[in-house]
């Protein structure tokens, strides 16, 4: 080999080397950027889940308060206008807490490129306001602040994301306008589509807004005026998301006027169609009433919600047989063939999933109803129906939504109910 090869050769091998350490440097750069991506989505959801912990307390005060003096003093059972009163207050209570709970779990549903999905915009902004004045509420430094929020967005427009991103775009940026009104202000939210397949959001503020300098900067990682209370990935991590969907994002401000963010990204129109079995929504359901009586079976580890769905049963006319596992319940499926089987998913050592599969292959015609909480079980799976299942219904129930999906649970084979 001549010395110029021999140079060459040389020069080859420190190039690829060089090249795999670039590489390499490049592969920790990115999972640092994705731990800290994380870390900033953690901090955010550590902030909602006070503000909803918050709002969780509270509403369990009439709960517990009222349901203890009904059980202590017969004087207001025989009242029944004032035990109606204090019934209803727990109920609205309760379900205050419940949509409390379905906020946080839709806040931190994992971005997930593969389950991209059209997600409603006026929904999330609605939710992402609902979180706001949870922590308008709870948090200290913000609860003598008179802060307005208004929102204008036009309905029927879908943005195609992962669970949870346009969550988190619409929240850190309500945040982030609060943040800079610690003397209260209007907060404004408006989206409208700009052409056929363009949705602009424009979030505004009136408070103490930014410099030349902070705008220049404001969607730089780190780069925070709030101190050591922020890391600085807030918006850093909302212009991540944007840029990924497609999008772009700009901030104008002037000192002492506030700031507006605005958002562009894709969308399209969302078709008008009636809600899915199971849907979460209670406005979206009719009062009905039972067309037949029924025979249902009930398989849940969870003794007190045996108790409350054999009563609401009942009251409706159906006959309810309880089963504490999924042992019992395909031991009781086997000896009485009802005509409806309602199980719970996350049931310890046989789960729902696996019942509803035994049963199936027993029977093709029997409707299956699930009933799924949040524990154990990731979003994306809670989502889905397991194989052999007709309907899934999320926890807690309401007396509504079961009447309407036991008239409604069909099987689609012949000589189904």
């Amino acid at each position: 080999m001549s010395e110029s090869q021999e140079d060459n050769a040389g020069k080859s091998d420190e190039l690829r080397a060089t090249n795999e350490k670039l590489a390499d440097a490049l592969d920790q750069l990115k999972k640092s950027q994705e731990t800290l991506l994380r870390n900033e989505r953690m901090r955010a959801l550590g902030q909602m889940a006070s503000a909803v912990a918050h709002d969780f307390n509270n509403a369990l005060v009439p709960i517990l308060g009222f349901s203890e003096l009904l059980l202590q003093n017969d004087r207001f059972l025989s009242n029944t206008a004032e035990t109606r009163d204090m019934l209803q207050a727990i109920r609205d209570s309760a379900a205050s807490a419940a949509e409390s709970v379905r906020l946080l779990r839709d806040f931190y549903r994992p971005p997930d490129a593969a389950n991209e999905q059209y997600v409603d915009l006026a929904g999330t902004v609605q939710d992402a306001v609902a979180f706001l004045q949870s922590r308008l509420r709870s948090d200290a430094s913000l609860r003598s602040c008179k802060i307005e929020i208004k929102t204008d967005i036009e309905t029927g427009i879908g943005i195609k994301v992962g669970k949870g991103q346009l969550m988190e775009i619409v929240t850190s940026l309500l945040n982030n306008a609060a943040d800079a009104m610690q003397r209260g202000g209007v907060i404004g939210v408006h989206g409208r589509r700009n052409g056929e397949n363009r949705v602009v959001l424009k979030i505004s503020d009136t408070g103490t807004g930014m410099d030349q300098e902070t705008i220049r900067r404001c969607f730089e990682p780190f780069y925070t005026t709030k101190g050591p209370s922020s890391n600085g990935l807030g918006l850093a991590a909302v212009y991540g998301i944007v840029q990924r969907l497609g999008g772009h994002i700009e901030a104008e401000s002037e000192q002492g006027k506030g700031s507006i963010f605005t958002i562009v990204l894709p969308c399209r129109l969302l078709p008008q169609s009636k809600p899915a079995a199971g849907s979460d929504s209670p406005d979206t359901l009719v009062k009905t009433e039972v067309a037949t009586r029924k025979s249902i079976l009930v398989i849940d580890d969870e003794v007190m919600i045996l108790k409350v769905l054999e009563k609401v049963l009942s009251s409706v006319g159906h006959t309810a047989e309880l089963a504490a596992s999924g042992p019992e319940g395909l031991a009781k499926f086997a000896k009485h063939r009802p005509d409806l089987v309602i199980l719970d998913r996350a049931m310890p050592g046989m789960g729902g999933d696996e019942v509803a599969q035994i049963i199936r292959e027993k029977d093709n015609t029997v409707p299956i109803i699930v009933l799924t909480g949040i524990a154990g079980l990731s979003d994306e799976k809670a989502n889905v129906l397991p194989p052999g299942a007709d309907m899934i219904i999320r926890k807690p129930v309401s007396l509504e939504k079961l009447k309407s999906a036991v008239l409604e649970v069909r099987r689609a084979v012949p000589g189904g109910n």
